[in-house]
């Protein structure tokens, strides 16, 4: 009888602990008034790690949830961060935010302040030590890759990995011929420039923004700015594109980080796979233990399209089951091409660097690098 009360003790304590473990809880970090960023947390259960999981750039919170569920299921620690940017953050801003100071001048807009990378690691350093975390697994979707790669840059001892799944590589807006001759002509703009009067890239910025609205604007319908005015949400925006228009990631490719994995999704757009696997074949070189694995049948968005998938090959990644190299994960069979059969494993990108490929996804459109947001 004494056995079973305890029997029944242990098993309450258990159930509590896992039921803990899942229970998503909110938070705000408030850096100033014109400034909060707001994040999401599942505690891990003992002995787990934390997992910080960075945002793309109009990519809702929401989208993430039964991905975070799925994944904390297994005992790891969550931490979902919006950026400063973001309406989840906007809303708890009553004034207005710290980036918006505008002035109109004769030739449009003039922005005095503005966002730069690091302002945004900002706001996941600030959640994260308001949190006690010192240390933590990193991983980014999309935009969030820009913010990951300045932490992996500037505050490396914080990661314990770094995991990019479907990055940006480039600024959305060179995804054309078009959009990249004018990339091309600012920065030689840039050089040249030496009237103080000019800011040399305020064209740039006007046409970014105009590019980044017109953007929203087709996909309003289906966005949802949780209460905060549509032209609040528009700014925040730009401000990070802004941030990133002359972001490569290819340029991070030759410096150390700490340990890195690379998630890409087969049916990305051709252009931006195509840049995902240069970044890679480059970065392998610099880092013997980076894995990357190339997830079938799948879209940009892996944490809303396929949570499971995600959740089971990024846990496998974190328990090293997975050894440095390139592979293959099948969605429909949940099966992967691991270490044990190698001659199973991507031996070459070049099938992936080569021309366009129905399955790989169209080329870019006038709206479809929206996709890579």
């Amino acid at each position: 009888m004494q056995f079973y009360k305890i029997f029944l003790v242990f098993s309450f304590w258990i159930i509590g602990t896992l039921s803990q473990a899942s229970e998503i809880t909110e938070g705000v970090v408030h850096m100033s008034d014109q400034r909060a960023v707001y994040y999401q947390q599942i505690k891990a259960q003992p002995g787990m790690p934390t997992v910080v999981m960075l945002n793309g750039l109009i990519y809702s919170i929401e989208n993430w949830k039964t991905y975070i569920e799925e994944f904390s299921s297994k005992g790891y620690g969550v931490v979902l961060v919006a950026y400063s940017t973001q309406p989840e953050s906007l809303r708890h801003v009553k004034t207005t935010p710290y980036y918006e100071d505008i002035k109109i001048g004769p030739m449009g807009y003039m922005y005095h302040k503005g966002l730069e990378t690091k302002d945004l690691a900002e706001d996941v350093l600030a959640v994260t030590d308001s949190l006690g975390l010192d240390e933590f697994h990193l991983q980014t979707l999309s935009y969030g890759s820009i913010v990951g790669s300045y932490l992996a840059n500037n505050h490396a001892e914080r990661l314990k990995s770094i995991t990019l799944v479907t990055p940006a590589v480039m600024s959305a807006h060179r995804y054309t011929p078009y959009g990249e001759s004018r990339h091309q002509h600012y920065l030689w703009q840039n050089q040249i420039n030496i009237n103080p009067f000019i800011v040399p890239d305020h064209f740039y910025d006007l046409e970014l923004y105009q590019t980044l609205r017109t953007v929203m604007e087709f996909q309003r319908s289906s966005i949802d700015t949780l209460g905060v005015g549509f032209e609040t949400f528009v700014n925040g925006v730009f401000q990070m594109g802004r941030s990133a228009k002359y972001f490569d990631l290819k340029d991070e490719a030759s410096k150390k980080w700490p340990q890195m994995n690379l998630i890409l999704a087969s049916e990305e757009e051709f252009m931006l796979l195509k840049d995902q696997m240069h970044f890679w074949r480059e970065k392998k070189q610099m880092s013997k233990d980076s894995r990357m694995v190339l997830v079938r049948d799948t879209a940009h968005a892996i944490p809303g399209a396929n949570p499971k998938a995600l959740s089971d090959l990024y846990s496998q990644m974190l328990e090293g089951q997975i050894n440095p190299g390139e592979y293959t994960y099948e969605v429909s069979s949940g099966t992967w091409n691991d270490a044990t059969a190698p001659e199973k494993m991507i031996n070459s990108c070049s099938f992936y660097l080569g021309k366009n490929n129905s399955s790989l996804g169209s080329s870019s459109s006038s709206f479809g690098f929206s996709k890579s947001l």
